[in-house]
């Protein structure tokens, strides 16, 4: 009978000391490739580091590092984190901004060029920290292998490279800049190489000036794979619009992002075929006459803001547009020109 009592917690003892040794062997069955560690130490002695985020980066193992992840079957470097923690100290609902500080970043005081020697590394994240203003180096360009790439409010100044076209295994890139220093601190006139970026799934280039990149959309449809963009604040107007429907690209995108942009009139002709879209944002245009009930094709929507256009009424009525998403979850309808009932910003509209 004591012997049957104390069985089961042998049991759980023996799985724990197997669990324990499994790991310490996995531990200590690899550490990461020394040139590649030499690499981690010259980036870490470019960066000004005051809040001592790069404390860790010592020792033999660099895959120990914080920030750092290789590959456990060969020990090669495959993701770099170096993004800056940020925390949200205001939240202003009305106009709907969000305050954000950046409480640990890195200040590179030059972009050194020895990060297209961790020729394993797929993802890199070096978003939020201060470049101080200095152009994308060419060398991005040659880190063919990289899935992921974010640099996104990092304080880059110039004309993004063309030579981004060459990563044509990115499934993310984000270069948004939009919440540190001048707005349209970065350009892209020439967008042609973003055709080549065919396994693209996530687009950011928020606070990008593409004013002058005509082609856009008609580029962004060769993109079979896309399913979140983000172009707010970027500049572009009607001219930039096709002037029919996009059947191919855009009938797949869930997140669409156009809002503070200069797109005036109707709302644009090209989103009638986007029904798979979740999210949409056009808040900040000049658009105008009455919100159109093509909305109500839109099954799928769950959230959309249309605040701050000149949108003057909803054609048979807000309820119409309500019933017709059934999905929804959020509208904004906020600072247009409704005459007569109030309009405004609902939320939780499914209870």
């Amino acid at each position: 009978m004591i012997d049957k009592l104390f069985n089961p917690m042998l049991v759980v003892l023996t799985l724990c000391i197997q669990t324990a040794l499994f790991c310490s062997c996995q531990n200590s069955s690899f550490s990461c490739i020394e040139r590649e560690r030499q690499t981690l130490l010259k980036l870490k002695q470019s960066f000004q580091d005051p809040f001592c985020r790069l404390s860790s980066w010592k020792g033999n193992n660099c895959c120990i590092w914080k920030g750092v992840s290789c590959d456990e079957t060969n020990g090669h470097i495959v993701k770099l984190n170096l993004r800056a923690p940020s925390r949200l100290i205001s939240d202003d609902s009305i106009f709907g901004l969000n305050i954000i500080t950046k409480n640990s970043f890195l200040v590179p005081p030059e972009v050194n060029s020895c990060l297209p020697g961790l020729r394993y590394l797929e993802h890199l994240d070096l978003s939020g920290n201060d470049f101080r203003y200095r152009a994308i180096p060419q060398f991005f360009g040659l880190m063919k292998q990289l899935r992921y790439r974010n640099i996104s409010n990092a304080r880059f100044n110039g004309t993004v490279p063309n030579n981004l076209g060459n990563l044509t295994s990115l499934r993310v890139l984000d270069l948004s800049s939009e919440d540190q220093g001048p707005l349209w601190a970065l350009r892209a006139d020439d967008v042609q190489w973003i055709s080549n970026l065919t396994s693209l799934q996530h687009l950011g280039m928020a606070g990008i000036y593409l004013g002058e990149a005509r082609s856009l959309f008609q580029v962004l449809n060769m993109l079979p794979s896309l399913l979140s963009l983000h172009l707010s604040q970027c500049g572009p107007d009607n001219s930039h619009l096709p002037w029919h429907p996009i059947n191919f690209t855009f009938h797949s995108i869930r997140h669409l992002d156009l809002g503070q942009n200069n797109f005036a009139g109707p709302v644009p002709f090209m989103l009638q075929n986007m029904t798979s879209l979740r999210i949409l944002d056009l808040c900040g245009n000049l658009l105008n006459s009455s919100v159109q009930n093509s909305f109500g094709n839109f099954k799928n929507l769950v959230h959309l803001n249309l605040a701050a256009n000149d949108f003057s009424s909803i054609e048979q009525g807000l309820l119409s547009i309500m019933g017709n998403m059934c999905s929804l979850k959020s509208l904004d309808l906020s600072y247009n020109q409704f005459q007569g009932e109030k309009i405004g910003n609902h939320r939780n509209l499914s209870g």
